[in-house]
């Protein structure tokens, strides 16, 4: 697709309609993909690659896309990358970088983020997550990960209350089954008789006691409970089980 000959191509697959759109924000990036969107799916057409802000990738098929990894930047180009080039001119800087792209939404243009009540522009466009879970609501990045975080604080908090008021603080650890894992964290009661370490592990919770002063063995003390047990842990099949099992730990 050519982007010099005034007509032949249609405005939404030109630079030149790039370019417009982004002097309009993201409803001007909203309105081109509608466009690409209709001419790929309902009309057929074969449109042009298109990267845009060095993150949005607009396809042959009418598609927005997101680049995931391998974002272009001054190294690719050897100069700051333009904010809209083609497929063409991506391969001809010549860069073994591998871009991988996936299935993404231009964030609203009215809406706000819940968690920290401001919105979105073409500079911020990247920091972007929709969260089909929560009632189709956006969020940027970060504050998505901060939501889910406070969830996981209240579940536990709760949970550490309903077991024994001897716990006497909770702290955030790196989940322990997936690592660094930030939007699952795992935690540590501190209790009485030592801290004790909970979390999610798959479809069941996590307890081990092997840093407290608990000399209780779980394969015994759980051994008619058909879980998995160690010598200082144990698995619990439900929230019920696993407030069950911390006090019998506790007591």
């Amino acid at each position: 697709m050519s982007d010099t000959a005034p007509f032949p191509d249609p405005w939404y697959d030109t630079r030149r309609g790039f370019e417009k759109a982004l002097k309009q924000g993201l409803g001007g990036l909203h309105e081109i993909a509608d466009a690409r969107r209709a001419a790929g799916y309902d009309r057929g057409e074969r449109l042009g690659w298109w990267c845009v802000c060095t993150y949005f990738v607009f396809d042959e098929c009418g598609n927005t896309q997101i680049i995931t990894e391998g974002r272009p930047d001054y190294d690719t180009f050897q100069k700051y990358p333009p904010r809209v080039f083609s497929r063409d001119e991506w391969k001809a800087t010549g860069s073994t970088k591998s871009m991988t792209t996936t299935f993404g939404r231009i964030p609203p243009v009215v809406e706000t983020c819940p968690q920290c009540l401001e919105g979105w522009d073409i500079q911020n466009a990247h920091n972007y997550h929709f969260d089909s879970y929560d009632d189709n609501r956006s969020y940027h990045k970060n504050c998505w990960k901060l939501k889910i975080i406070e969830g996981h604080q209240k579940f536990w908090r709760e949970l550490a209350a309903d077991v024994s008021s001897d716990i006497v603080e909770i702290r955030a650890i790196p989940n322990g089954y997936m690592g660094d894992s930030r939007n699952d964290p795992w935690f540590i009661f501190e209790t009485a008789k030592g801290p004790i370490t909970v979390g999610r592990r798959k479809s069941v919770y996590s307890v081990s006691w092997r840093h407290s002063e608990i000399q209780k063995d779980g394969k015994e003390l759980f051994k008619a409970e058909g879980v998995t047990t160690d010598r200082n842990l144990v698995h619990a099949w439900s929230r019920d089980k696993l407030v069950e099992y911390l006090k019998k730990l506790l007591e």
